[in-house]
């Protein structure tokens, strides 16, 4: 990582599609948190995005059925809160409540 670049945490959601009969209206989906590396916030969701539709594929399953995963959307792009990769590296981190800067 060059000294102008930082880490970010980026969330997807991806839907699977089943291509068999009895599938019909059955989806999964599957929410992902996976690693950007970029100049800034705009650069990284650009990047999210490029990696999150490299990351939809197909293959048949072992009933013969044709499944599908695709890039739904992103969720959020959030610059991780650590910089550095040890364990106990925070990633991430969301407040909720009425007022969090009041702590």
């Amino acid at each position: 990582m060059n000294s102008e670049s930082k880490w970010f945490v980026a969330e997807a959601i991806f839907e699977a599609t089943v291509h068999a009969e009895k599938a019909a209206g059955h989806r999964l989906t599957e929410d992902l948190l996976f690693l950007v590396q970029a100049v800034d916030h705009p650069s990284a969701v650009t990047s999210a995005e490029v990696i999150a539709r490299r990351k939809e594929h197909s293959y048949d399953n072992e009933n013969g059925h044709r499944v599908t995963w695709a890039f739904v959307r992103l969720v959020e792009v959030t610059e991780m809160i650590d910089q550095q990769f040890e364990q106990g590296a925070e990633l991430k981190s969301t407040m909720t409540g009425p007022d969090p800067s009041a702590l």
